[in-house]
């Protein structure tokens, strides 16, 4: 018996990048062939500008002879100097699979030239002293204290919050931007909306204009349980 079914993995090794002040490449490798569960009919690079702009889907079909290609579109007519949070799925006959990680680059600003003594690049190492705490049966506290100095590469212009229920939620990604006068805050998020008496592993990473840095390792707790009373 074949099922009929929609991806259930993401598309691998999904790199971003800014191209322009109006322009993201969005590269991906092919899912795994056993997460497929079927013919991958084409991609979905879904695209936000940051921090309330309306997410925007393009749409990328591939034949059946392109099923174990890396693929590549280009976003274009962006808003300069704008972070937009990407991810991509895939999707067969049957319907959408999951969404990889969100990623989040910056556009360039137009008319701006690097010193070419300054290496642009994405955070060294990870936000520092990551506390998770459950808050209540559908909530969680994250707090972290920022990159140390020397491994900011630049300006940290956010944070991304990795979370998923556990054993096998899907992953979710929270986007906190900062200021430039922020970059020494301890920062905190809550994470809202989660099941009731469930596991949860968080992680947190920094971001520059140029990329993701690495995120911390990962830490489990549970939200708490619903209040019951018992009367004799």
């Amino acid at each position: 018996m074949i099922l009929c079914l929609e991806p259930s993995n993401a598309p691998q090794a999904v790199t971003v990048s800014a191209t322009s002040s109006r322009s993201i490449s969005v590269s991906w490798d092919p899912i795994v062939a056993d997460g497929r569960n079927g013919i991958i009919r084409g991609y979905i690079v879904n695209y936000q500008a940051l921090p309330n702009g309306y997410i925007v889907a393009k749409i990328l079909n591939i034949t059946n002879e392109e099923q174990n290609y890396r693929q590549i579109v280009t976003l274009d007519n962006l808003n300069e100097f704008t972070n937009y949070s990407i991810g991509v799925l895939a999707f067969t006959a049957f319907g959408n699979g999951p969404a990889s990680v969100v990623q989040v680059v910056e556009t360039m600003e137009d008319n701006v030239l690097c010193n070419i003594m300054i290496l642009c690049l994405e955070p060294g190492n990870t936000p520092q002293a990551v506390t998770v705490s459950a808050t209540s049966s559908r909530s969680i506290s994250v707090s972290w204290e920022p990159v140390i100095a020397d491994d900011r590469n630049g300006i940290i212009k956010g944070y991304v919050v990795n979370y998923q229920a556990l054993p096998n939620g899907y992953l979710v990604a929270k986007i906190l931007n900062i200021t430039n006068q922020e970059q020494n805050n301890r920062q905190t998020v809550t994470l809202a909306g989660l099941n009731e008496f469930t596991n949860y592993s968080i992680e947190v990473l920094a971001f520059t204009i140029f990329g993701n840095g690495p995120a911390s390792v990962g830490q489990v707790v549970e939200t708490l349980e619903d209040s019951k009373f018992y009367f004799p």
